[in-house]
């Protein structure tokens, strides 16, 4: 069960939309009003008491999972666990069950100023119904559901919802937050990340003109998404807890995706790591920086296999298996440990000393 409390200003405006009866119905309160104007009024007589206090309203929902059926006797039952829990079982309340959703779920107005003129403490108030939530579960056996700040991913809206059902499409919010999960799946290097965007045809634009990123944006069938308006894991600070990203390895990548994000504009979003060690490392590394050294490796191996003396195809094929074996571990994010070995350098004959010219 999922609990959502939004503090307010004005009692009208919430019981209008509590109270109308294509939404649900009443199902209890301890006030003596018949409709919305009749309980406001009552509402604001009890908030004189507390005149300077801005947000007297409190807006509570309170959400069972989809398929789980409750009786009106038990909604009640939980209201009122939910308002002694909350402190709030000395104040006025109007409680109303809506069914005009696919799940089941109640609303509850409550006034934050009790009958006495006290008001109710919102002190670590998540923390407090977070923990009603859970033994409301345990008492009802009902679905343990996640509290919501923890969720992964951001639900989409009613309307998405019946867009995807009138067409038979999945949002592309949802698609991008499924090719996010799956190119964040083992932590991979940051420039690896980019490039299973690329590949899925994802743009990907961190903020700012210079220096370390302090948010992202992504581009997916035409639409632009800020990473945190996806939700929580896909905001910048999240992310970066998902992948491997070393600001003074990564930051010439970082550059270029400023200056243009697209998948178009990168050599990496046509090519497998494999087939990219076969580019010119000068125009590869201008958006994958952190293939420099590897690079590097195989042009000091491919000098070495020339100076031992091997043939062309000895040397293509014993290079073929390094690039095979160095490209699956990159795929992996297991980026080898590359040592470059410089050519030995042949000593310097001595000259005999009947070859010096005599002075």
């Amino acid at each position: 069960m999922i609990a959502k409390a939004i503090k307010g200003r004005g009692f009208r405006g919430v019981l209008n939309y509590d109270l109308n009866e294509e939404k649900g119905e009443m199902l209890d309160t301890n006030m003596a009003g018949e409709n919305a104007r009749e309980l406001a009024q009552e509402f604001g007589a009890v908030r004189q008491l507390r005149p300077n206090l801005s947000k007297a309203v409190l807006h509570v929902s309170l959400s069972a999972a989809i398929g789980e059926h409750l009786t009106e006797d038990q909604w009640r039952e939980i209201g009122h666990k939910y308002l002694k829990g909350m402190d709030l079982d000395n104040n006025q309340f109007v409680m109303t069950r809506h069914t005009d959703t696919d799940h089941e779920h109640i609303h509850i107005i409550a006034n934050r100023i009790k009958f006495n003129g006290e008001v109710t403490s919102d002190s670590n108030d998540y923390r407090r119904q977070e923990v009603i939530m859970r033994e409301i579960e345990r008492d009802y056996g009902l679905q343990s559901v996640a509290p919501s700040a923890d969720a992964k991913k951001r639900a989409p809206s009613k309307g998405l919802i019946e867009l995807e059902k009138r067409t038979g499409e999945i949002p592309a919010k949802t698609q991008l937050q499924t090719i996010i999960d799956k190119a964040t799946a083992d932590k991979p290097p940051f420039s690896a990340f980019v490039n299973r965007l690329h590949n899925a045809e994802v743009s990907i634009l961190p903020s700012g003109k210079t220096g370390t990123p302090q948010g992202v944006s992504f581009e997916y069938n035409g639409q632009a998404f800020k990473g945190s308006d996806l939700g929580k894991p896909y905001g910048w600070k999240q992310l970066q807890t998902r992948i491997e990203f070393d600001p003074s390895r990564d930051q010439r990548m970082i550059d270029q995706l400023r200056q243009d994000p697209s998948p178009t504009n990168a050599i990496s979003a046509e090519l497998n790591t494999r087939q990219l060690l076969d580019q010119p490392a000068e125009q590869v590394t201008k958006t994958r920086p952190d293939l420099k050294e590897t690079f590097e490796y195989l042009d000091s191996k491919k000098r070495q296999l020339e100076e031992r003396g091997e043939t062309e195809h000895r040397i293509n094929v014993i290079m073929d298996e390094s690039k095979k074996r160095i490209a699956q571990m990159i795929d992996e994010g297991k980026y080898p440990q590359l040592q470059i070995k410089e050519p030995e350098q042949k000593p310097k004959k001595q000259k005999n000393r009947d070859d010096m010219e005599l002075g």
